[in-house]
């Protein structure tokens, strides 16, 4: 079985990419759940999106031995 995550669009991507990187907070003012909320976009799998984009870093750092 495969499980693939897919960002809606490369602002999503963007979004949680910068949450898991630190960049952004998840939550409170300016924040990736505010930055989605504004957007009228669902914050249902949010959290497990930006946990993905962290798990996927690191097992990227890993394979190319940083």
């Amino acid at each position: 079985m495969e499980v693939v995550w897919q960002a809606r669009n490369a602002d999503a991507a963007e979004l949680v990419q910068r949450c898991a990187d630190g960049l952004l907070p998840f939550s409170g003012p300016n924040s990736l759940w505010t930055e989605f909320n504004s957007r009228g976009w669902s914050t249902r799998y949010l959290y497990e999106a930006v946990q993905n984009a962290k798990i996927f870093a690191a097992l990227t750092r890993v394979v190319d031995g940083k």
